[in-house]
């Protein structure tokens, strides 16, 4: 049985699922099994895993219709390991990841994560913290957002297995891993962050309007039900629930204003404002928007920029 699973789903980024795979190669520990899960690419994406001729590979072939969970959830179910590791085939590992997450999976420990580079066309452009054990705790991540990305995470199988794995709901589609870290915490989950930058988070060209949309909805969904689903909401939760709100409606009319979409910005603005009156960024991105009547479109993470998520 090998020390870890990864994880890798995919569908048409042969090119980048070169880089990716490599860097799996690449890893200092080589006691690790790579399950890519392949959803019905068009490109030579088979032939691409089928060229490293590597026998720690398996490639497994899923519809999935959208829904990225169900190729993660099928990943995890024929996984050999205690630990599952995560990487999406258009990111990348430092070759000590593995290593040094294993180092820190001691008894008692059931998520390892670590921090990531942001890059854009080469360049970085953002690291994130070294977070601690109270960012991971289950209302900050409910109320304030995520400290966890599913490239600098590495988790107890038995712990994912406890709480079904990702979401497959449509609705969470681009928020299923935010939905499971709020599963994880809500089970008490033992949490060790590591102070070292191991993954790289890439930046890429598109910016849909339908992404935008779709990203701020299940960020909404998501947070109303595991909102809904507090045992006791008091007076201040409720206050926080309107701020939380209130921060995906300005996340998403950042992802419009960098998109060159002013007119949906101030929408989300608007709306942002009308949860949470007293959100300041939220009225000053309005003011800019109604100043800035063009902006040059940017690049941004597969499909939207993510903030407060």
């Amino acid at each position: 049985m090998p020390k870890v699973s990864i994880v890798i789903p995919t569908y048409n980024q042969a090119d980048l699922l070169v880089k990716a795979l490599g860097c799996v190669i690449a890893q200092t520990e080589s006691d690790w099994e790579a399950i890519i899960i392949n959803n019905y690419s068009e490109d030579n994406t088979t032939e691409i895993v089928k060229a490293f001729c590597e026998p720690r590979f398996r490639l497994l072939t899923i519809q999935n219709h959208g829904v990225i969970g169900a190729s993660r959830n099928l990943g995890i179910k024929n996984s050999s390991s205690d630990w599952i590791a995560f990487l999406d085939s258009d990111d990348l590992w430092d070759e000590r990841k593995l290593e040094l997450c294993l180092d820190a999976a001691s008894r008692g420990i059931d998520v390892i994560s670590h921090r990531e580079q942001t890059v854009r066309a080469g360049k970085k452009i953002f690291v994130s913290p070294h977070y601690k054990k109270k960012h991971a705790e289950y209302h900050n991540l409910l109320f304030n957002g995520t400290c966890f990305s599913p490239s600098a995470t590495v988790v107890s199988r038995d712990r994912l297995r406890e709480v079904g794995g990702f979401s497959e709901n449509a609705e969470v589609v681009t928020c299923e891993d935010y939905d499971l870290w709020l599963k994880l915490a809500k089970v008490g989950v033992r949490v060790r962050f590591i102070d070292a930058v191991l993954s790289t988070y890439v930046l890429h060209d598109n910016n849909a309007s339908s992404a935008i949309e779709q990203h701020m909805n299940a960020g909404l969904v998501t947070v109303k039900k595991h909102y809904e689903g507090l045992s006791l909401r008091r007076q201040v939760d409720r206050v926080r629930y309107y701020h939380r709100r209130a921060q995906l409606f300005y996340a998403g009319g950042r992802s419009y204003q960098n998109a060159g979409q002013n007119k949906m910005a101030r929408k989300c603005f608007l709306k942002s404002l009308k949860i949470y009156p007293i959100f300041w960024r939220a009225l000053a991105a309005f003011f800019i928007s109604m100043i800035i009547t063009k902006r040059p479109v940017s690049s941004q993470r597969k499909s939207v920029v993510t903030l407060f998520i």
